[in-house]
Protein backbone atom coordinates (compact mmCIF):
# COMPACT_ATOMS: atom_id res chain seq x y z
CA UNK A 1 0.00 0.00 0.00
CA UNK A 2 2.88 2.29 0.80
CA UNK A 3 3.82 1.84 -2.32
CA UNK A 4 0.80 2.70 -4.32
CA UNK A 5 1.13 5.58 -2.06
CA UNK A 6 4.43 6.86 -3.28
CA UNK A 7 3.47 6.16 -6.88
CA UNK A 8 0.00 8.20 -6.80
CA UNK A 9 1.82 11.37 -4.85
CA UNK A 10 4.33 11.19 -7.37
CA UNK A 11 2.04 11.67 -10.29
CA UNK A 12 -0.14 13.84 -8.36
CA UNK A 13 2.82 16.09 -7.70
CA UNK A 14 3.60 15.69 -11.13
CA UNK A 15 0.20 16.95 -12.44
CA UNK A 16 0.26 19.94 -9.63
CA UNK A 17 3.77 21.28 -10.50
CA UNK A 18 2.52 21.01 -14.32
CA UNK A 19 -0.79 23.00 -13.89
CA UNK A 20 0.43 25.95 -11.33
CA UNK A 21 3.64 26.32 -13.45
CA UNK A 22 0.77 27.17 -16.30
CA UNK A 23 -1.28 29.24 -14.09
CA UNK A 24 -1.45 32.29 -15.80
CA UNK A 25 -0.85 34.65 -12.54
CA UNK A 26 1.75 32.25 -10.99
CA UNK A 27 3.78 32.56 -14.58
CA UNK A 28 3.43 36.27 -14.93
CA UNK A 29 4.99 36.29 -11.44
CA UNK A 30 7.98 33.73 -12.30
CA UNK A 31 8.48 36.07 -15.22
CA UNK A 32 8.55 39.21 -13.21
CA UNK A 33 10.89 38.13 -10.24
CA UNK A 34 13.10 36.01 -12.09
CA UNK A 35 12.97 38.82 -14.96
CA UNK A 36 12.55 36.16 -18.34
CA UNK A 37 10.38 36.72 -21.36
CA UNK A 38 7.55 34.39 -22.55
CA UNK A 39 9.52 32.12 -25.16
CA UNK A 40 12.37 31.44 -21.88
CA UNK A 41 9.36 30.41 -19.63
CA UNK A 42 8.27 28.49 -21.70
CA UNK A 43 11.50 26.54 -22.28
CA UNK A 44 12.30 26.24 -18.44
CA UNK A 45 8.69 24.95 -17.99
CA UNK A 46 8.98 22.28 -20.74
CA UNK A 47 12.58 21.33 -19.11
CA UNK A 48 10.53 21.19 -15.93
CA UNK A 49 7.98 19.26 -17.15
CA UNK A 50 10.12 16.97 -19.06
CA UNK A 51 12.22 15.99 -16.00
CA UNK A 52 9.69 15.79 -13.54
CA UNK A 53 7.51 13.20 -15.33
CA UNK A 54 10.93 11.38 -16.25
CA UNK A 55 11.30 11.10 -12.70
CA UNK A 56 7.53 9.56 -12.30
CA UNK A 57 8.00 7.86 -14.73
CA UNK A 58 10.74 6.53 -12.83
CA UNK A 59 10.14 6.07 -9.75
CA UNK A 60 6.25 3.90 -11.21
CA UNK A 61 8.59 1.88 -12.74
CA UNK A 62 11.09 0.80 -10.25
CA UNK A 63 8.19 0.32 -7.64
CA UNK A 64 6.96 -4.05 -7.18
CA UNK A 65 3.78 -3.79 -8.22
CA UNK A 66 1.60 -6.87 -7.94
CA UNK A 67 -0.63 -8.35 -11.12
CA UNK A 68 -4.38 -7.21 -10.65
CA UNK A 69 -4.91 -9.67 -13.85
CA UNK A 70 -2.66 -11.71 -15.24
CA UNK A 71 -1.59 -11.04 -18.55
CA UNK A 72 -2.21 -12.98 -21.53
CA UNK A 73 -2.81 -12.63 -25.08
CA UNK A 74 -5.73 -10.70 -25.32
CA UNK A 75 -4.42 -7.98 -23.17
CA UNK A 76 -1.30 -7.88 -24.14
CA UNK A 77 -3.50 -7.11 -27.85
CA UNK A 78 -5.57 -5.16 -26.96
CA UNK A 79 -3.14 -3.20 -24.84
CA UNK A 80 -1.17 -3.01 -27.71
CA UNK A 81 -3.67 -1.63 -30.23
CA UNK A 82 -4.65 0.84 -27.75
CA UNK A 83 -1.32 1.93 -27.12
CA UNK A 84 0.05 2.21 -30.99
CA UNK A 85 -3.44 3.71 -32.08
CA UNK A 86 -3.20 6.40 -29.65
CA UNK A 87 0.43 7.00 -30.76
CA UNK A 88 -0.54 7.51 -34.01
CA UNK A 89 -3.55 9.97 -32.70
CA UNK A 90 -1.07 11.70 -30.59
CA UNK A 91 1.22 12.02 -34.04
CA UNK A 92 -1.48 12.90 -36.05
CA UNK A 93 -2.45 15.68 -33.02
CA UNK A 94 1.00 17.07 -32.51
CA UNK A 95 1.00 18.57 -36.79
CA UNK A 96 -1.22 20.92 -36.04
CA UNK A 97 1.38 22.36 -33.51
CA UNK A 98 5.23 23.94 -33.84
CA UNK A 99 6.56 21.35 -31.41
CA UNK A 100 9.85 24.50 -31.16
CA UNK A 101 7.20 27.20 -30.40
CA UNK A 102 5.02 24.70 -28.22
CA UNK A 103 8.35 23.91 -26.00
CA UNK A 104 9.75 27.39 -26.01
CA UNK A 105 12.89 27.16 -28.53
CA UNK A 106 11.15 30.02 -30.69
CA UNK A 107 8.51 32.48 -29.47
CA UNK A 108 4.87 32.36 -30.89
CA UNK A 109 3.93 34.65 -33.59
CA UNK A 110 -0.09 34.22 -34.34
CA UNK A 111 -2.48 35.88 -31.59
CA UNK A 112 -5.36 34.66 -33.21
CA UNK A 113 -7.45 30.89 -32.57
CA UNK A 114 -6.23 28.87 -34.92
CA UNK A 115 -8.31 25.54 -35.71
CA UNK A 116 -6.63 22.47 -37.77
CA UNK A 117 -5.90 19.57 -37.85
CA UNK A 118 -7.41 17.17 -35.28
CA UNK A 119 -9.17 20.07 -33.62
CA UNK A 120 -11.51 20.58 -36.03
CA UNK A 121 -12.70 17.02 -34.57
CA UNK A 122 -12.05 17.56 -30.94
CA UNK A 123 -10.64 20.49 -28.75
CA UNK A 124 -8.25 18.45 -26.90
CA UNK A 125 -6.41 16.11 -29.07
CA UNK A 126 -3.65 15.62 -27.61
CA UNK A 127 -5.02 14.56 -24.14
CA UNK A 128 -7.97 12.57 -25.62
CA UNK A 129 -4.40 10.63 -27.29
CA UNK A 130 -3.21 10.52 -23.55
CA UNK A 131 -5.97 9.35 -22.50
CA UNK A 132 -5.87 6.36 -24.57
CA UNK A 133 -2.40 5.76 -24.10
CA UNK A 134 -2.68 5.45 -20.40
CA UNK A 135 -5.69 3.12 -20.44
CA UNK A 136 -3.79 1.00 -23.34
CA UNK A 137 -1.28 0.79 -21.14
CA UNK A 138 -3.15 -0.36 -18.37
CA UNK A 139 -5.08 -2.97 -20.26
CA UNK A 140 -1.36 -3.94 -21.67
CA UNK A 141 0.49 -4.24 -18.31
CA UNK A 142 -2.56 -4.10 -15.43
CA UNK A 143 -0.08 -4.49 -11.91
CA UNK A 144 -1.59 -2.28 -9.00
CA UNK A 145 1.29 0.37 -9.59
CA UNK A 146 0.40 0.79 -13.02
CA UNK A 147 -3.05 1.29 -12.64
CA UNK A 148 -2.71 3.85 -10.19
CA UNK A 149 -0.28 5.77 -11.73
CA UNK A 150 -2.23 5.73 -15.51
CA UNK A 151 -5.70 6.90 -13.02
CA UNK A 152 -4.05 9.46 -11.41
CA UNK A 153 -3.20 10.47 -14.63
CA UNK A 154 -6.42 10.06 -16.72
CA UNK A 155 -7.86 12.11 -13.86
CA UNK A 156 -5.11 14.64 -14.16
CA UNK A 157 -5.66 14.87 -17.77
CA UNK A 158 -9.36 16.14 -17.31
CA UNK A 159 -8.39 18.71 -14.80
CA UNK A 160 -5.48 19.95 -17.21
CA UNK A 161 -8.24 20.28 -20.15
CA UNK A 162 -10.37 22.35 -18.17
CA UNK A 163 -7.72 24.63 -16.83
CA UNK A 164 -6.26 24.81 -20.54
CA UNK A 165 -9.75 25.77 -21.55
CA UNK A 166 -10.16 28.69 -19.20
CA UNK A 167 -6.59 29.90 -20.10
CA UNK A 168 -7.89 29.66 -23.62
CA UNK A 169 -10.66 31.57 -22.86
CA UNK A 170 -8.87 34.08 -21.01
CA UNK A 171 -6.91 34.13 -24.36
CA UNK A 172 -8.70 34.43 -26.78
CA UNK A 173 -12.66 35.16 -25.70
CA UNK A 174 -15.58 34.72 -27.88
CA UNK A 175 -13.42 32.80 -30.47
CA UNK A 176 -12.74 30.46 -28.25
CA UNK A 177 -16.85 29.85 -26.22
CA UNK A 178 -18.02 29.67 -30.20
CA UNK A 179 -15.30 26.97 -30.93
CA UNK A 180 -16.44 24.97 -27.55
CA UNK A 181 -19.87 25.12 -28.32
CA UNK A 182 -19.13 24.08 -32.10
CA UNK A 183 -16.87 21.48 -30.97
CA UNK A 184 -17.08 18.70 -28.23
CA UNK A 185 -13.73 18.51 -25.69
CA UNK A 186 -12.76 14.68 -26.01
CA UNK A 187 -15.28 13.04 -28.09
CA UNK A 188 -15.85 13.58 -31.77
CA UNK A 189 -19.24 13.98 -33.53
CA UNK A 190 -20.71 11.96 -35.56
CA UNK A 191 -21.51 14.00 -38.65
CA UNK A 192 -25.07 13.44 -40.37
Amino acid sequence: MQTLLVVAFCWIFYGSLHSLLLHIPIRERIKEIVQIDDQTYRLVYALISISSLFIATLITLLSNGHWVKEPDWITYSGGGILVVGSLYLLRQSFQSYNLMVFIGLQPETHQKLHIGGMNRYVRHPLYLSTVLLLIGIMVFWPTDVILTACTVMIVYTFIGAKLEEQKLVARFGKDYIDYMQEVPGFIPKWKD
